[in-house]
């Protein structure tokens, strides 16, 4: 199974788009190296939260640097596109008062959600339109 694959597909958004990040490809290897790679860039946490299913991994993978001291919650997840997972997640805890990470980014990223690897794709803002 390949991380990156060129085919269409429907999005958790119900977005159309012409390739796929298959975070199924990534072992918990990566994921705990995307962790430790990834931790110092975001704001003390005290727990982490994944998104079910993408963000249950990589989760567990960095809620090994909170900060129990901290006040934000740091809600994680594999891909962001428009970010409604995440922010349906969140409202559903009714957490006000949160960070988001997430592996990658096909989109853009409000204040509050940290990347550990970003696409800066001239068309990314016309495929979410369609």
């Amino acid at each position: 199974m390949n991380l990156f694959q060129y085919k269409p597909f429907i999005s958790a958004a119900g977005i159309y788009l012409d390739w796929k990040i298959e975070c199924d490809a990534l072992t918990k290897e990566d994921w705990e190296s995307i962790a430790r790679i990834s931790y110092k860039s975001i704001p003390s946490f005290k727990f982490a939260l994944g998104v079910p299913e993408g963000g249950i991994f990589l989760a567990y993978a960095i809620d090994h640097y909170a900060n129990r001291d901290a006040e934000k919650i740091l809600i994680v997840d594999d891909v962001w596109t428009t970010g409604s997972s995440m922010q349906k997640y969140a409202a559903n805890l009714n957490l006000d008062n949160w960070i988001g990470f997430v592996a990658f980014s096909r989109g853009k990223l409000p204040d509050n959600v940290y990347c550990f690897l970003q696409f800066a794709l001239k068309d990314s803002n016309e495929l979410l339109k369609q």
